[in-house]
């Protein structure tokens, strides 16, 4: 595995789709998205999540309900992140979490108690 960091170096264990040997030969694995043809190399698209930002300020239904709806359904809430503008990090699973494929929410959570109406908040999700 290659582990230094410049221009001349990736760290393949963090890109999907790719693998090194005992030789550190630069290797695609089969079924990622990746493929290899006399054209170089070409990437699947339609595997790749785009990144959504979402810019929201908080009413007092929001509040009430502990919940607000995003625009898009969330392709992974795992990636699922929030930032109360001028607030301190906030932690999916402790603050905050999908309360379903379009919801974020807070019941019994961290930003319960502390998220007010007018509150500007950032999320951030893959669709």
């Amino acid at each position: 595995m290659a582990t230094k960091l410049d221009s001349r170096f990736i760290k393949v264990a963090s890109v999907s789709g790719l693998e090194s040997d005992s030789t550190h030969a630069l290797k695609i694995k089969t079924g990622q998205g990746v493929t290899c043809n006399s054209s170089g190399l070409a990437l699947d698209k339609s595997l790749i999540n785009e990144l959504y930002i979402e810019n929201h300020t908080i009413t007092a239904s929001d509040v009430t309900s502990k919940t607000f709806t995003v625009s898009q359904p969330f392709a992974d809430t795992n990636q699922l992140s929030l930032i109360v503008m001028g607030g301190p990090y906030q932690r999916y699973g402790t603050d905050f979490t999908a309360a379903d494929s379009t919801s974020v929410g807070w019941n019994g959570l961290g930003l319960q108690g502390t998220i007010i109406e007018g509150d500007k908040v950032q999320v951030s999700y893959p669709v």
